[in-house]
């Protein structure tokens, strides 16, 4: 008989796994409010990514909420990327303001993802640079040998400007490893910094992620309920 599932806290957010590999920390009092948290970064690391923390700098402009926030979305973006094959996206439009690369151009894309891959899941993050303008981060999982050459076709066929790069998440390039700390490290690094956040129009998303992300994920409401009772909440 399997182990019952577990409910695990983060300060902020819930995860349910009856697998050991995937309880980011112990409980909520433990080492992520205890140890982590003496560290201005943004990400719950587990105990054997300790050496981690090392590396998190505080950014120059934050506040303990949007270190919070920032910590979430790491955690989650994280935690649907443990075991799976993933692959990075980015999306770029010129070099201008467009806030519409998820609701347009994504969408399309993300239909035909999941048409041609039933198991299809993503993590979209808008980033915004001088350089670059802003662009669309994009980590899918559930895309068994996934055809690059037909992927880009149907970004071509919008005929818009569009540009598509990928990566595959946990292979060499370039000298470096993008591995899921790295990827899910650099992708929520701009949520914590009040200065880029005060940047984006009042109300707007920066991140989503489809429901198949990460399904233990739970929502404030239910976390509330759990907390209330968590008996009643079906989740104990």
């Amino acid at each position: 008989m399997a182990a019952p599932e577990r409910p695990v806290s983060t300060s902020g957010y819930t995860v349910i796994s009856n697998q050991p590999e995937r309880l980011l920390v112990q409980n909520e009092t433990s080492l992520l409010d205890d140890e982590f948290n003496t560290v201005p970064g943004y990400s719950p690391r587990t105990v054997t990514n300790r050496k981690d923390l090392s590396l998190i700098k505080q950014p120059q402009h934050s506040t303990p909420a949007l270190n919070q926030k920032a910590r979430r979305e790491y955690a989650k973006l994280r935690l649907g990327m443990q075991g799976q094959e993933c692959y990075l996206l980015t999306l770029t439009k010129g070099r201008g303001i467009d806030l519409r690369l998820r609701s347009d151009e994504w969408k399309v894309i993300r239909t035909r993802l999941g048409q041609r891959y039933p198991n299809f899941a993503a993590f979209t993050i808008y980033e915004f640079s001088p350089l670059r303008g802003v662009h669309l981060h994009v980590v899918i999982k559930g895309v068994p040998n996934l055809d690059v050459d037909w992927l880009k076709h149907v970004v071509s066929l919008q005929a818009n400007g569009t540009q598509l790069h990928i990566e595959p998440i946990g292979r060499a390039h370039q000298d470096k490893t993008l591995d899921e700390h790295g990827i899910s490290h650099y992708l929520t690094k701009q949520i914590a910094d009040e200065k880029k956040m005060a940047g984006w129009p009042k109300g707007f998303r920066v991140t989503s992620s489809t429901r198949n992300w990460c399904p233990e994920w739970m929502s404030p409401a239910q976390w509330r309920t759990y907390r209330r009772n968590p008996l009643r909440s079906g989740l104990a």
